[in-house]
């Protein structure tokens, strides 16, 4: 991989271009595990090595997003806020689909294209750590 983009997801609810990632199941007690899983289904990819923030610590997210959700009626959802686990993994191939439930499109992206906008503080801390090359 050349570490020169970001894979988003255009999110079908949310009408946004984001990192692919969703929730927990109940079943699930390993935090990366789930991110694998989830990063995964909605993008058709199968996700390489992860790269931790701390090597030594593994389960530690890369990033912490928190930002609020607007309540969603239709799926008996209130407004709440939304606390995302941002894990960095290398993606084994460069091809995806994408989950057609939850997502519209998937795609590689140039970390300064538009619509990697909402996530440039997690672009420049992965440049700053030298996963992702300008």
């Amino acid at each position: 991989s050349d570490k020169k983009k970001i894979l988003l997801i255009h999110h079908k609810a949310y009408d946004v271009w984001q990192q692919p990632g969703g929730h927990w199941e109940e079943s699930e007690s390993d935090p990366l595990k789930a991110a694998r899983r989830e990063g995964e289904e909605e993008t058709g990819l199968k996700l390489g090595k992860n790269i931790p923030l701390d090597p030594k610590q593994p389960l530690i997210p890369f990033d912490i997003d928190s930002h609020p959700v607007p309540a969603r009626p239709n799926k008996d959802e209130p407004a709440h806020y939304h606390h995302g686990f941002r894990y960095i993994f290398l993606a084994e191939d460069v091809k995806p689909s994408h989950q057609i439930e939850e997502v519209l499109a998937a795609g590689w992206f140039k970390l300064d294209d538009s619509r990697t906008d909402r996530i440039q503080k997690v672009i420049k801390k992965m440049q700053a750590a030298g996963i992702l090359l300008q």
